[in-house]
């Protein structure tokens, strides 16, 4: 069921329709190809549906459904790899499996579940599955701890939930939270001024995507260098928050203005980021797929910005 006509009054065309990279038609077909060429996978997965309790694991019902769904499309991406890798002949061909999330429970939760499903439908010794979110309390390693928090849901002042709340309903054009709707609200956050002016109740858009971006930015060379190291292909599984992640997809896909067909990551929807091997240092080419359609594109490391 579409969005009714008072819900829709607040959409604002704000987003700039933008075409980058090239369509690929069939994305097996181009890994089959080129799997020599690449030195990483990431796949970034939104947190399943929530009523934010705060408590382990923070989801409903749906939204564990929503995560399995996802779990299971990454046990058949994984396989894909293997068997392709096997096909290519690729010698001592090896995934490690690292999973790594937001500190948020909703996020720690979806990625639990996605470990469980991997572990229980993959019985390959070719691939190795290592969880790299530990517990946030009992943790001390900074370099994880720094690439998690990269990934935290965007940063609220202290005492200001409220206003922030208020300030969401607003901009969604509704009255109570009782009228919240998940599709309205990231479109606020993504698109409407006050949630990157407001910088005394929220932490600003800009400031998401400076991190997220970072973060990736940071990714694309530890992972190579993982590969360099070990030989074995690093398969990161990103559990994370719609203001963090749909960057990516914002960025490398050309948006609709259309709430409803907008590429918008919906709770427990996923992206595949693969790296390919880079001619220049600072100048990466990946694919990446979402929702069946497939784009190759180059992130510049030092812009942060894809072409």
């Amino acid at each position: 069921m579409g969005l009714n006509i008072e819900k829709r009054k607040f959409i604002e065309n704000q987003v700039e329709s933008q075409e980058v990279g090239e369509e690929i038609e069939n994305l097996e077909e181009f890994l089959k190809e080129n799997i020599s060429q690449v030195y990483g996978v990431i796949d970034g997965v939104r947190h399943g549906d929530t009523k934010y309790t705060g408590k382990y694991p923070d989801l409903t019902e749906k939204g564990k459904k929503e995560v399995e769904k996802t779990a299971g499309e990454i046990v058949d991406e994984t396989l894909m790899l293997d068997k392709i890798s096997d096909e290519a002949k690729l010698d001592d061909f090896k995934q490690d499996i690292l999973l790594i999330s937001s500190p948020a429970d909703r996020a720690r939760g979806s990625s639990k579940i996605i470990e469980n499903e991997l572990i229980q439908k993959i019985d390959n010794e070719n691939v190795e599955i290592k969880n790299i979110s530990p517990d946030p309390e009992n943790f001390e390693d900074d370099g994880v701890v720094r690439t998690r928090n990269a990934l935290r849901p965007l940063d609220i002042k202290e005492g200001k939930l409220q206003e922030t709340i208020d300030m969401f309903l607003s901009s969604m054009g509704v009255q109570n939270m009782e009228e919240w709707d998940i599709k309205l609200s990231d479109y606020a956050y993504a698109n409407k001024p006050e949630f990157e002016d407001r910088t005394d109740l929220i932490e600003p858009r800009s400031k998401v995507r400076e991190r997220t971006v970072g973060s990736l930015s940071s990714a694309t060379m530890i992972l190579k260098r993982y590969k360099e190291k070990y030989n074995n292909l690093p398969h990161v599984i990103v559990t994370s928050h719609i203001e963090t992640l749909n960057n990516i997809v914002l960025e490398t896909f050309n948006p609709s203005k259309d709430i409803e067909d907008g590429e918008f990551l919906t709770t427990g929807e996923k992206f595949s980021l693969y790296l390919l091997q880079p001619e220049e240092a600072d100048k990466i080419p990946m694919v990446i797929n979402f929702r069946g359609q497939t784009r190759k594109v180059t992130f510049d490391r030092n812009e942060k910005k894809f072409e």
